[in-house]
């Protein structure tokens, strides 16, 4: 009974704050961001927040009991003179499900991006499809563009870019609330009772979860501040001189892989090497002054995730990614 009451006590302490606000920089003249949902572009300067740890983060399960959830992400934004860019990156889920349809999709991993409310709210799958809600303000492709990458976070979860015309949310002295989060399944019924989001707190009874989270007077702030960020990181093809894939082919089968891999490629020049790092920069093979036009790669002694295979030859280099899941 007193274990009872102190785990009560102790789940509506740890949300029972004010919403949090946010500073979002200004990208540097010039700067393009492509919505492609690819995350590694994004520096540390504009990370936004993250749900920080398991803590924070909570469930319904079957209509009666909290309890805490293995879901955590990561949220960058930016802005530039006509959208405002947001990144959302998965560092971990314990019940991954890559699926979504066009409408919205009970069972589905998802973000959940809300502009005012839940009638206004849209919903982002891995697989890229979007749903709206009926009363959402956005019309996509015109004031609303989005990507998802089904592998693009840590580990092989999700990550997901959209953007959105910065006149529609810039609000008053440039400043907007917005929540960004997910609805996410934990549990084997598919029921959609929690919507976790960053910088959303919580306020009051634990057991009136209709609409709380729904709410825009529990929204984080955001503040389009007049700093300006770094430049959006180039991928490592862009950086060096772009290559044909005519003349310079790298291809790898399967992928993704849960066993061997075959990398293959075609017209290196005679010093071609081959990499592969994981997510952090640490090589699990390397293969230099290659023989032939394929090598394999047994992958049984790694973990799961996303890996990156750089084909090198002279000063032209080629990279692809490729996710290791079992």
């Amino acid at each position: 009974m007193i274990k009872t009451a102190f785990l009560i006590l102790s789940l509506i302490l740890v949300l029972n704050a004010a919403p949090s606000t946010y500073n979002i920089l200004k990208l540097p003249a010039g700067t393009t961001v492509t919505i492609d949902a690819n995350i590694s572009k994004w520096p540390d300067a504009y990370f936004v927040d993250s749900l920080r740890n398991n803590n924070n983060v909570y469930v319904l399960w079957n209509d009666s009991i909290w309890t805490r959830a293995d879901f955590q992400m990561h949220i960058f934004a930016a802005y530039d003179d006509n959208s405002v860019y947001f990144a959302v990156k998965i560092i971990s889920d314990d019940v991954y499900r890559p699926c979504g349809g066009t409408s919205y999709s009970l069972g589905c991993d998802n973000i959940k991006i809300n502009p005012g409310g839940q009638a206004t709210a849209f919903y982002l799958y891995p697989t890229g499809a979007l749903a709206r809600n009926p009363s959402c303000p956005w019309i996509p492709e015109t004031d609303l563009k989005t990507a998802a990458n089904p592998h693009g976070g840590l580990s092989g979860f999700p990550s997901y870019e959209f953007s959105i015309a910065k006149g529609l949310i810039g609000g008053t002295m440039g400043t907007f609330q917005l929540s960004v989060g997910t609805e996410d399944e934990d549990d084997s019924v598919g029921n959609n009772e929690s919507f976790e989001a960053v910088g959303v707190e919580y306020l009051g009874n634990k057991k009136n979860y209709s609409g709380q989270w729904d709410n825009q007077l529990y929204y984080p702030t955001f503040t389009l501040s007049t700093t300006i960020g770094p430049e959006i990181y180039k991928s490592s093809v862009e950086k060096r001189r772009q290559i044909s894939d005519d003349n310079f082919i790298l291809n790898i089968t399967p992928n993704p892989v849960n066993s061997t891999a075959l990398i293959s490629f075609a017209n290196p020049k005679n010093s071609a090497a081959v990499t592969i790092t994981d997510i952090r920069g640490k090589n699990v093979l390397q293969v230099n002054n290659l023989i032939g036009n394929s090598i394999a790669w047994n992958s049984r002694n790694e973990p799961n995730g996303a890996y990156f295979v750089k084909l090198t030859s002279g000063k032209d280099v080629v990279t692809r990614k490729i996710c290791l899941m079992r």
